[in-house]
Protein backbone atom coordinates (compact mmCIF):
# COMPACT_ATOMS: atom_id res chain seq x y z
CA UNK A 1 0.00 0.00 0.00
CA UNK A 2 2.63 2.25 0.56
CA UNK A 3 3.62 2.17 -2.96
CA UNK A 4 0.31 3.09 -3.93
CA UNK A 5 0.38 5.94 -1.89
CA UNK A 6 3.34 7.49 -3.17
CA UNK A 7 2.49 7.02 -6.53
CA UNK A 8 -0.65 9.13 -6.12
CA UNK A 9 1.33 11.73 -3.91
CA UNK A 10 3.39 11.83 -7.33
CA UNK A 11 0.69 11.99 -9.92
CA UNK A 12 -1.21 14.15 -8.14
CA UNK A 13 2.02 16.54 -7.40
CA UNK A 14 2.71 16.62 -11.39
CA UNK A 15 -0.72 17.09 -12.00
CA UNK A 16 -1.19 19.37 -9.74
CA UNK A 17 2.02 21.54 -10.36
CA UNK A 18 1.78 20.88 -14.14
CA UNK A 19 -1.85 22.92 -13.84
CA UNK A 20 -0.54 25.79 -11.87
CA UNK A 21 1.89 26.18 -14.17
CA UNK A 22 0.04 26.35 -17.26
CA UNK A 23 -3.22 26.98 -15.71
CA UNK A 24 -4.73 28.88 -18.72
CA UNK A 25 -4.01 25.91 -20.87
CA UNK A 26 -6.21 23.90 -18.57
CA UNK A 27 -9.89 24.14 -19.24
CA UNK A 28 -11.50 24.86 -15.27
CA UNK A 29 -14.53 26.13 -14.05
CA UNK A 30 -14.72 29.87 -13.86
CA UNK A 31 -14.82 29.62 -10.50
CA UNK A 32 -11.13 28.93 -9.63
CA UNK A 33 -9.79 32.25 -9.08
CA UNK A 34 -5.86 31.09 -10.73
CA UNK A 35 -3.00 28.91 -10.19
CA UNK A 36 -2.47 29.87 -6.17
CA UNK A 37 -6.24 28.18 -5.91
CA UNK A 38 -4.56 24.92 -7.32
CA UNK A 39 -1.92 24.62 -5.31
CA UNK A 40 -3.40 25.19 -2.18
CA UNK A 41 -6.24 22.30 -3.24
CA UNK A 42 -3.29 20.20 -3.46
CA UNK A 43 -1.87 21.42 0.40
CA UNK A 44 -5.31 20.29 1.48
CA UNK A 45 -5.75 17.00 -0.22
CA UNK A 46 -2.47 15.52 -0.25
CA UNK A 47 -2.32 15.65 3.62
CA UNK A 48 -5.54 13.59 3.42
CA UNK A 49 -3.49 10.65 2.17
CA UNK A 50 -1.12 10.77 4.16
CA UNK A 51 -3.00 10.81 7.04
CA UNK A 52 -5.41 7.45 5.83
CA UNK A 53 -2.31 5.51 5.06
CA UNK A 54 -0.83 6.69 9.42
CA UNK A 55 -4.46 5.65 10.33
CA UNK A 56 -4.70 2.45 8.03
CA UNK A 57 -1.18 1.65 9.63
CA UNK A 58 -1.79 2.57 13.09
CA UNK A 59 -5.12 0.46 12.88
CA UNK A 60 -7.91 2.84 12.90
CA UNK A 61 -9.74 1.23 9.66
CA UNK A 62 -12.95 3.50 10.06
CA UNK A 63 -10.72 6.84 9.89
CA UNK A 64 -8.75 5.33 7.56
CA UNK A 65 -11.21 4.55 4.67
CA UNK A 66 -12.84 7.56 5.20
CA UNK A 67 -9.27 9.77 4.32
CA UNK A 68 -8.71 7.67 1.83
CA UNK A 69 -11.91 7.19 -0.08
CA UNK A 70 -12.17 10.98 0.49
CA UNK A 71 -9.24 11.90 -1.19
CA UNK A 72 -9.92 9.15 -3.84
CA UNK A 73 -12.95 10.97 -4.94
CA UNK A 74 -10.90 14.12 -4.83
CA UNK A 75 -8.45 12.28 -7.33
CA UNK A 76 -11.67 11.13 -9.83
CA UNK A 77 -12.42 14.83 -9.67
CA UNK A 78 -9.58 15.28 -11.95
CA UNK A 79 -11.75 14.12 -14.52
CA UNK A 80 -13.95 17.55 -14.21
CA UNK A 81 -11.55 18.77 -16.62
CA UNK A 82 -12.86 16.94 -20.01
CA UNK A 83 -15.97 18.83 -18.57
CA UNK A 84 -14.93 22.13 -19.60
CA UNK A 85 -12.90 21.50 -22.63
CA UNK A 86 -12.19 18.28 -24.79
CA UNK A 87 -9.10 16.41 -24.49
CA UNK A 88 -8.57 16.82 -28.23
CA UNK A 89 -8.04 20.76 -26.87
CA UNK A 90 -4.84 19.68 -24.78
CA UNK A 91 -1.71 18.82 -25.55
CA UNK A 92 -0.01 15.19 -24.61
CA UNK A 93 1.23 16.28 -21.42
CA UNK A 94 -1.87 17.70 -19.93
CA UNK A 95 -4.00 14.78 -21.03
CA UNK A 96 -1.28 12.11 -20.17
CA UNK A 97 -1.15 14.00 -16.02
CA UNK A 98 -4.78 13.95 -15.80
CA UNK A 99 -4.96 10.41 -16.69
CA UNK A 100 -2.25 9.43 -14.46
CA UNK A 101 -3.83 11.14 -11.54
CA UNK A 102 -7.30 9.50 -12.15
CA UNK A 103 -6.04 6.35 -12.59
CA UNK A 104 -4.08 6.57 -9.51
CA UNK A 105 -7.06 7.36 -7.71
CA UNK A 106 -9.04 4.37 -8.89
CA UNK A 107 -6.52 1.78 -8.23
CA UNK A 108 -5.50 2.97 -4.61
CA UNK A 109 -8.98 3.03 -4.01
CA UNK A 110 -9.75 -0.64 -5.82
CA UNK A 111 -6.92 -1.77 -3.40
CA UNK A 112 -8.12 -0.07 -0.58
CA UNK A 113 -11.51 -1.11 -0.10
CA UNK A 114 -10.32 -4.84 -1.03
CA UNK A 115 -8.19 -4.47 1.68
CA UNK A 116 -11.11 -2.94 4.20
CA UNK A 117 -13.23 -6.01 3.19
CA UNK A 118 -10.62 -8.47 3.77
CA UNK A 119 -9.60 -7.02 7.31
CA UNK A 120 -13.67 -6.93 7.97
CA UNK A 121 -14.29 -10.65 6.87
CA UNK A 122 -11.21 -11.57 8.87
CA UNK A 123 -12.17 -9.79 12.09
CA UNK A 124 -15.74 -11.21 11.79
CA UNK A 125 -14.49 -14.83 11.90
Amino acid sequence: MKNLVLANLLASAAHFAHNAAYFDAYPEPAWIPGPWFIVVVWLVVAPVLVMGYYWHRQGKPRRALAAVVAYCASGLLVFGHYLYGSPRELDFLTNFLIVLEGAAALVLLGYFLAVARRDSMTSAV
